[in-house]
């Protein structure tokens, strides 16, 4: 990494972060103090989601699949702004775009990181290979019923707090769409939301005749660590 000053601006140009097996390359960023502005910025990453699973996200400590990232990136030390996200795996069986921030940065507790206007596109048998990395953590019996919706799409949002996760949104699917929101959170091992459809085959994705095409809504809450049943509320 090479650093330059000139009066209030520091100037640093190839810069590499490891964490683990994560790796991080900046080409240039200029920051403004004080007041620490960081001017757009573009940013590329190998990314393993289980390294930030200890200092911040136990659910990911599971998440094996290497992710590639590109992503611009600017702000300050309140909110740091990331505008179009690229995300794919190395095989590109999943592609997410979107935009996001991160906030009060200073403060572990506090410390948010948000997404928006998330588009994401699933083929090939991946969306099993990420559900089975939280298997350890949630104990969803839900392999065929997931392999049976095939390539899916989504749109939505995602939230990731101190030991929760929030994630909402429309899953498109050739058997209909499915609306949904939940929250996974670690500090009451607990998983609740709702999700509701008004087109679903849930008698094809579920290998049960006489299910027909859905118009439902429920609501769920189930301690992720019991091998119970969800409660349906």
């Amino acid at each position: 990494t090479f650093i330059n000053r000139r009066g209030n601006r520091i100037s640093a140009t190839n810069i590499f972060i490891a964490m683990m097996r994560t790796r991080v390359r900046i080409n240039k960023v200029d920051i403004d103090i004080p007041g620490v502005h960081v001017y757009d910025f573009p940013l590329e990453a190998d990314v393993y989601l289980q390294d930030l699973a200890k200092p911040f996200a136990t659910p990911l400590s599971n998440f094996t699949t290497p992710l590639k990232l590109r992503l611009i990136c600017g702000g300050n030390i309140d909110r740091y702004l990331f505008k179009n996200i690229d995300i794919t795996t190395t095989d590109n069986r999943l592609h997410i775009t979107g935009e996001g921030d991160l906030c009060d940065v200073k403060k572990k507790r506090d410390l948010s990181l948000h997404f928006w206007d998330l588009k994401m596109t699933a083929v090939n048998g991946i969306k099993e290979q990420l559900v089975n990395h939280f298997s350890k953590k949630v104990n969803l019996k839900m392999t065929k019923q997931m392999k049976a919706l095939g390539d899916v799409k989504y749109t939505g949002k995602l939230g990731i707090f101190f030991r929760r996760e929030d994630i909402s949104g429309t899953l498109f699917t050739k058997y209909g769409n499915l609306n949904f929101d939940f929250t996974l959170d670690g500090n009451t091992r607990h998983m609740k939301g709702t999700m509701s459809t008004d087109s679903m085959d849930l008698g094809t994705i579920m290998n049960i005749k006489k299910l027909k095409i859905a118009n439902t809504r429920a609501s769920y809450d189930f301690d992720i660590t019991s091998k119970r049943k969800a409660k349906a509320l």
